[in-house]
């Protein structure tokens, strides 16, 4: 190559450069930032797969030794002992589950706070509009844990050893007995629907939880008491409760002699308690996914099955996924609010 093409090489080459120059950089810093982006984006898939990454707190709205603690208790010591993080229980009873709800709303939305009350949520609205808390608005459904058919059980000083002889009871003596709920939760509704069904008059005594109805009920301080708790059996073989009927399609088979409320007479009357699992608001979907996978996993072990059984009578896992578990969610609030409206429910 001679000095006058080698020159007009150079010359070229520095043109491209000046030309071609600013592209190159914009390509590197676009580069640069897609890479940063696949970066970031692989971190927090790897966050949220690794879930828990600390201490994980979980509000339980009712007072320790009713049914929900044990159950949630169980199932989180699984979980501590396979994931390698404290799971932190912390009791918060009061106002139907909200005040649980409450703390729960108050920690950081990264699925290391969870929330796992009853049927109380989905009673919320239907009891005060502007309600603190709101089940759409705070909280993120993760999974529906258990189910509890309840029991209609009495206290055996009441003159009445079938179901049909309580309500004529209750009928002859209005105002006079009592039967106790978590004020404003499912428990006081569905026994609100079972005065409306029975025509009878029986008045709401408000309690924290389970945990707290039973004793008043082994007191007689209460007379009526829709529950599942394995208390109940154990009482009525000692004689001092009566266990009046099952509130299920069909019969359980830890109580085969025990007849359904529709078999007593009650046509349509079915209702249980259940508990779930949820986060608040705002808590990444993938993190939800994980925290119901690894629940999933624990909830369908035989071990955990079995432990149901003896904390209730009936007792069953459901394992219900996010999507469903919502829906189900919205169907009960409705059914609620619509019950408050008929029945004219109010709280104490």
């Amino acid at each position: 190559m001679n000095i006058r093409a080698a020159g007009r090489l150079l010359q070229s080459s520095a043109s491209l450069e000046i030309i071609l120059g600013p592209i190159c950089k914009a390509f590197r810093g676009v580069r640069a930032a897609a890479v940063a982006l696949l970066l970031v984006a692989g971190s927090v898939t790897v966050h949220a797969q690794s879930w828990p990454t600390r201490p994980v707190k979980v509000f339980v709205p009712y007072p320790a030794g009713g049914t929900i603690d044990p159950v949630v208790r169980f199932l989180v010591q699984r979980l501590q002992t396979k994931l390698g993080q404290p799971f932190i229980v912390e009791n918060r009873p009061g106002a139907a589950a909200i005040v649980g709800a409450q703390a729960l709303l108050l920690e950081p939305r990264d699925g290391h706070a969870l929330f796992t009350p009853g049927p109380s949520p989905t009673t919320w609205k239907a009891f005060n509009k502007d309600a603190p808390v709101d089940l759409k608005r705070d909280l993120e459904p993760i999974t529906q844990v258990f189910v509890s058919p309840y029991l209609i059980v009495t206290n055996a000083s009441v003159p009445a050893k079938t179901l049909p002889e309580f309500i004529a009871y209750a009928r002859a003596n209005p105002g006079k007995l009592n039967y106790g709920s978590a004020n404003g939760g499912s428990i006081m509704l569905d026994t609100e629907w079972f005065k409306k069904l029975t025509g009878t008059d029986i008045v709401h005594v408000p309690y924290k939880g389970g945990a707290d109805m039973r004793p008043a009920l082994l007191d007689n301080q209460i007379q009526l008491l829709l529950d599942n708790s394995s208390f109940h059996i154990e009482n009525a073989k000692l004689g001092k409760l009566r266990i009046l009927a099952v509130v299920a399609r069909q019969r359980m088979a830890g109580l085969p002699e025990v007849p359904t409320a529709e078999e007593a007479g009650l046509k349509g009357f079915v209702a249980s308690s259940w508990t779930g699992l949820f986060v608040a608001t705002g808590t990444r979907k993938a993190v939800v996914d994980n925290i119901y996978n690894q629940f999933h996993e624990a909830m369908a072990s035989s071990e955990f099955k079995e432990f149901l059984n003896r904390v209730g009578p009936g007792n069953y896992a459901t394992e219900m996924p996010p999507a469903e578990f919502a829906r189900f969610l919205d169907q009960m609030a409705r059914t609620y609010e619509d019950l408050v409206t008929t029945a004219g429910v109010k709280v104490n």
